[in-house]
């Protein structure tokens, strides 16, 4: 999809411009343009128009020529990986939903500490110091 077929669909179905925007319901975190060959290579998905959208597929390009728009995502689990204590707000629509996602929360920043820990841990017995 090219990025102004992208900007049109968006704002078809989001004319306000106040929706958020995932990518399979996690937020994206930033976006940039980078070269096709750069990390593996870019993927295009090839269109007949005569078909009806979502059965339109008709061939793939696999090249390392020209460049693309990347879209980066960060999960909450993965931002809690990086900072056990991040402030974590539940907005569901039940207690019961909200006390499940508490302890899912709570969860993940056990296994960051506990990663965290298993990391300082191995870095002193390589004696590598944080710079």
């Amino acid at each position: 999809m090219k990025t102004k077929e992208l900007i049109k669909e968006l704002n078809e179905i989001d004319p306000s411009g106040n929706l958020e925007v995932t990518v399979g319901k996690i937020p994206i975190h930033f976006v940039e343009r980078l070269p096709s060959y750069y990390d593996g290579k870019l993927q295009i998905l090839m269109h007949d128009p005569k078909k009806a959208p979502y059965y339109d597929i008709c061939g793939g390009v696999i090249t390392d020529k020209g460049q693309h728009v990347c879209i980066h995502m960060l999960s909450i689990q993965d931002a809690i990986y990086e900072d056990p204590e991040l402030k974590v707000i539940l907005d569901l629509s039940s207690p019961e939903r909200n006390a499940e996602y508490r302890d899912t929360v709570e969860d993940w920043r056990g296994r960051a500490r506990d990663v965290k820990e298993e990391v300082e841990k191995w870095k002193k017995e390589q004696g590598i110091k944080d710079s």
